[in-house]
């Protein structure tokens, strides 16, 4: 019973010391956007920072599969993958946009 409440004291600290959603939002869609625009090996590193930092964005993410820029889509899609599978080895990334506009991500891994 004590270990339990004390999960849940654990749980809202975490919480409690995160940004808000938007200030989340706003920021990880900004490096996305400023990554579109810059050189290969620096998007890769952005890209690396979002993969491995502690700030919680799996509820962010999602929502910018659906973001009016395309690269933007792909990135989230991108990140989301690559945070997911962190502790695997991914050999192959592919991303396919759909005729209908929809964007996929394809991926192998060990």
């Amino acid at each position: 019973s004590s270990g339990i409440n004390a999960e849940y004291g654990r749980q809202f600290l975490i919480t409690a010391h995160q940004p808000s959603y938007e200030m989340r939002y706003n920021q990880i869609e900004s490096i996305f956007l400023a990554a579109a625009n810059t050189e290969d090996h620096i998007c890769q590193a952005k890209y690396h920072q979002l993969i491995t930092t502690s700030i919680m964005m799996f509820d962010v993410l999602p929502c910018l599969f659906y973001h009016n820029n395309a690269f933007v889509k792909q990135a989230a899609l991108e990140v989301y993958m690559r945070r997911s599978y962190i502790a695997y080895t991914i050999t192959n990334v592919s991303q396919l946009a759909l005729p209908d506009g929809t964007h996929m991500v394809e991926w192998k891994f060990f």
